[in-house]
């Protein structure tokens, strides 16, 4: 009766244990990538010469500039997805998706920068900002939407 009781105490603990290792595994990955975008905005308006208060205004910023450009660039998609339908050349929908792109991140710049009072960006940084954005999520864009794109055109 006590190999029992083990063996069960010794299969909870490996399943606890192997939840626990994933769930930090989790963790650290979504920290990772939350301090790659945060940096990486950091990084862009060093740049550009952006002027914050506090590290405190700058998280502040990230966080709701991701929100809203979260939310548009929704809107962005579902209007690249109408207008590959009807254009046929992938250039002329690569322009249109960064330009649209360009304008979706621009957007969320200006609008999260006129609501808060701790950062002040130029309508010169935030346009520079939002185009180097977008060609940034073009370049790494999947390549696999890319085949789809060049089959569509009768390109192989």
């Amino acid at each position: 009766m006590s190999d029992n009781n083990d063996s069960r105490g010794s299969v909870f603990f490996k399943k606890t244990f192997s939840f626990s290792m994933f769930a930090l595994f989790i963790i650290i990955i979504l920290t990772m990538l939350i301090g790659i975008y945060f940096f990486g905005l950091a990084g862009i308006f060093h740049l550009f010469g952006v002027q914050y208060d506090s590290i405190g205004s700058l998280v502040w910023f990230a966080i709701w500039f991701f929100l809203l450009g979260f939310l548009l660039d929704l809107f962005a998609m579902a209007f690249h997805t109408i207008i590959k339908e009807n254009i046929s050349g992938k250039y002329q929908v690569a322009v249109i998706r960064i330009v649209t792109d360009t304008l979706a991140n621009w957007l969320a710049l200006f609008t999260v920068d006129e609501f808060m009072t701790g950062i002040t960006v130029s309508v010169t940084a935030e346009v520079a900002a939002a185009l180097l954005m977008a060609c940034i999520e073009f370049a790494l864009e999947d390549k696999n939407n890319r085949k789809r794109l060049d089959r569509k055109d009768g390109n192989t």
